[in-house]
């Protein structure tokens, strides 16, 4: 299957850099292009276009390193910015709005009440998606065992 539109969902650089290679070896070889997508969450009690200052400095400077490490691979990228009420909705209209081929999220590792949890928007992404959607999961203990060795 090709992809020549890949949206990567990213929050913070470590396990979305392994998220956009995947995107990038998917893109590559047919010269396809990633959007790369930051969702600042803005609570009900402010309205949705507030000054989130130093949330939209950090979102910022992570967007830009997510596509300098995509230009690295020869991959062209654009980044989004959106500040919105729910993530997985944002996620979603962004696959919509941009007609991707392809989401891939990646996973960050939630515990609740001591069990492996998805969280709120991940399922919201993969019942809603009108793309298919690719899984990453990031595992941190792994990571970190494979670092001592």
């Amino acid at each position: 299957m090709k992809y020549s539109k890949v949206l990567v969902p990213v929050v913070d650089a470590s396990s979305s850099k392994e998220a956009l290679s995947i995107a990038c070896a998917l893109t590559k070889s047919d010269k396809g292009l990633i959007y790369i997508l930051n969702v600042i969450p803005v609570s009900r009690n402010k309205p949705l276009n507030a000054d989130l200052g130093e949330d939209s400095t950090h979102s910022e400077a992570i967007l830009e390193e997510m596509a300098n490490f995509c230009r690295q691979a020869g991959v062209e990228a654009r980044t989004d910015l959106l500040q919105a009420r729910e993530v997985g909705s944002a996620i979603v209209e962004e696959s919509v709005d941009k007609a991707v081929d392809l989401v891939i999220l990646s996973l960050h590792h939630k515990m609740r009440f001591g069990e492996f949890c998805f969280g709120d928007v991940m399922p919201y992404v993969m019942q809603h998606s009108p793309c298919p959607v690719l899984l990453f999961h990031h595992n941190m203990a792994l990571s970190e065992g494979e670092m001592h060795t």
